[in-house]
């Protein structure tokens, strides 16, 4: 069974998100800046094992550097004690975070590479050029991990 949480990080001025399984390692990873909102990550555990077994020299830097770094150790259940204080959240609510700031993330980085300051100059230029990236994506990764396009995915249920 998934689990997602938010917890506030103030040394960090940030707000994460995560997705967790049964034994509390996080799956996704959604970090914004607190003052403004800004998303610092996306990341994917999935994702990053798939990096890091392509025996491509920097794949996990080159991926991290795109969309941040995943917790490298599982969340501890909530606690009253200790800091941060986690929160539960609905799946939606994550689900929502986690399209917002992956297409963020990924209209940076081609910026970036475009040379240009930010990603308006490419969205209103090459936007209507990528009407289904997303889908694309998701295609693409769904292939990677084998799954079947008939197996519904998303709700983590087994049964």
């Amino acid at each position: 069974m998934l689990t997602y949480v938010r917890w506030y990080w103030p040394d960090d001025d940030s707000w994460n998100y995560d997705e967790l399984d049964a034994d509390r390692w996080a799956l996704r990873h959604v970090e914004l800046r607190g003052s403004d909102g800004a998303f610092l990550a996306a990341a994917s555990l999935a994702e990053v094992l798939i990096a890091r077994d392509s025996s491509t020299p920097g794949a996990v830097t080159r991926y991290e550097q795109r969309y941040g770094i995943m917790p490298e150790a599982p969340i501890p259940p909530p606690d009253p004690i200790v800091e941060p204080a986690l929160e539960s959240v609905p799946s939606e609510e994550f689900e929502h975070l986690w399209r917002d700031a992956r297409r963020h993330l990924e209209q940076q980085t081609s910026a970036e590479r475009l040379g240009h300051e930010n990603a308006t100059v490419d969205l209103s230029t090459y936007g209507h050029l990528m009407p289904d990236s997303e889908e694309r994506t998701r295609r693409a990764v769904d292939d990677a991990w084998g799954c079947a396009p008939d197996v519904p995915q998303g709700d983590g249920s087994t049964g």
